[in-house]
């Protein structure tokens, strides 16, 4: 089993990212709740929620899941 994914953001108005690594329920949950915060904290489409914060995922499997799965 590799390194744990890692979750990073400065302030609650700042995007959170997600680092490469294994990710489990509670990296999921994290994960959720500070892009939540962000929202609150910044005004976002709902339309664009999904494409803005997928693409500060980082890691070769999210990076090939996001090229085939985008419009």
């Amino acid at each position: 089993m590799g390194a744990k994914a890692k979750i990073n953001q400065s302030n609650p108005t700042k995007p959170p990212t997600l680092d490469e690594g294994n990710v489990d329920a509670s990296i999921l949950w994290d994960w959720f709740n500070k892009c939540e915060g962000f929202f609150h904290h910044k005004a976002v489409k709902s339309n664009k929620k999904i494409v803005f914060i997928a693409w500060r995922m980082s890691g070769i499997h999210a990076v090939h899941w996001l090229s085939a799965n985008s419009p």
